[in-house]
């Protein structure tokens, strides 16, 4: 099954937080290394509009 548009949520190493993004084609993307929850939540907030094949 694949999903249409990825979906974007923060996820916990052992210290770090990092954007997971999965589409359901293979595997997960991560993106970034933030300090905390908020901060990968802010980088969702702010940058996901400019991912590719992201619908508006």
């Amino acid at each position: 099954m694949t999903t249409k548009t990825p979906h974007f949520q923060p996820e916990k190493t052992k210290d770090r937080w990092f954007v997971a993004v999965k589409t359901g084609n293979g595997p997960d993307s991560h993106i970034g290394d933030f300090d905390t929850e908020a901060d990968a939540e802010r980088w969702i907030a702010t940058k996901v509009k400019y991912w590719p094949g992201r619908e508006s």
